[in-house]
């Protein structure tokens, strides 16, 4: 039983799989393409940008009732407006959080040879 903690080396992916978990990252949910390439810190990013979606919501549903109970749009930066502009902001980040993941599992996916290429040869060490 092996007592060290390091984590299991990432498992690479081709890259029509690599562009899938891109595209899932940037236009789905933020995070969920993380997952989908095996990387943990995808639960952080689909939390955040779960939570600034949820706050968005509510925000929006609170400023509409506002505005439909005194009949005038408002015309200052209110509480629940400001909410969900923080809101709008913690989704911001999860997604672009979510972009540098991206190119992180798109350049892993370019460093492994492509289906169908030749092998790669090295040359033969000369040092013993």
């Amino acid at each position: 039983m092996p007592t060290s903690q390091a984590a299991p080396p990432r498992k690479r992916r081709d890259r029509p799989t690599a562009w899938g978990c891109v595209i899932t990252n940037l236009l789905t949910l933020p995070g969920l393409g993380s997952l989908a390439a095996g990387r943990k810190v995808g639960y952080a990013q689909a939390a955040l940008a779960g939570i600034g979606f949820a706050g968005t919501v509510v925000s929006l549903a609170l400023v509409l009732w506002d505005w439909a109970q005194t009949g005038r749009r408002p015309q200052e930066i209110t509480p629940p407006l400001m909410g969900g502009l923080v809101a709008i902001g913690l989704f911001a980040v999860a997604w672009l959080w979510a972009l540098a993941t991206s190119l992180a599992i798109l350049r892993d996916a370019r460093k492994q040879p492509e289906e169908g290429a030749p092998p790669r040869l090295t040359p033969p060490r000369l040092d013993g």
